[in-house]
């Protein structure tokens, strides 16, 4: 557990609401960027789409909410091809839901205190189960998203034509789909 997360001000719960507004302004961006058509696509087999990333950090934020009264369970959450969308109409929800949450997520955050962030949630993801407090969690979520925004960032490059230097370093292309 990170033991400085359990004595946080109020200028750190404010300081980290920003942060929190700042990742979800940059995840929304990347995730209106993508082109009309290509919601459900993806670099590769077995990797996330924008719905499937915009659907499983709405999923996120709600289980977020609700610890620590609940136990966190993450084994089916993030799973490519979990959120397929029909049509542009759709994903343009999907985002708009995701952009509800920033507001929400603002006030889960300022609404803390040292108590609350104390207490431990149990928790349950694909590689095991653990316990850390609610402080930590928090910081595990942005940095989770921050994974996630990584990853729409190399889908806009990757359909946008630019090399890609993982693929170009081994000469590998067979991960690259059309």
């Amino acid at each position: 557990m990170l033991e400085a997360v359990n004595a946080m001000n109020q200028l750190d719960l404010e300081r980290l609401a920003k942060f929190s507004d700042d990742i979800r302004d940059s995840t929304l961006k990347r995730l209106r960027l993508v082109p009309g058509g290509r919601e459900n696509d993806s670099v590769s087999d077995g990797m996330m789409s924008p719905a499937d990333i915009a659907a499983h950090l709405i999923q996120c934020d709600e289980k977020l909410f609700k610890a620590p009264s609940t136990r966190f369970s993450g084994k089916t959450l993030g799973v490519a091809g979990q959120k397929v969308v029909s049509d542009a109409r759709e994903y343009a929800r999907l985002v708009a839901s995701l952009e509800r949450l920033r507001e929400t997520r603002r006030e889960f955050i300022l609404a803390q205190d040292d108590a609350s962030l104390a207490e431990p949630i149990a928790f349950e993801w694909l590689i095991g189960k653990g316990e850390m407090d609610l402080g930590s969690m928090l910081y595990r979520t942005l940095d989770h998203e921050i994974h996630h925004r990584g990853a729409l960032a190399v889908f806009l490059r990757y359909i946008e034509g630019a090399p890609n230097q993982a693929f170009e370093r081994t000469g590998d292309n067979a991960g690259r789909s059309t």
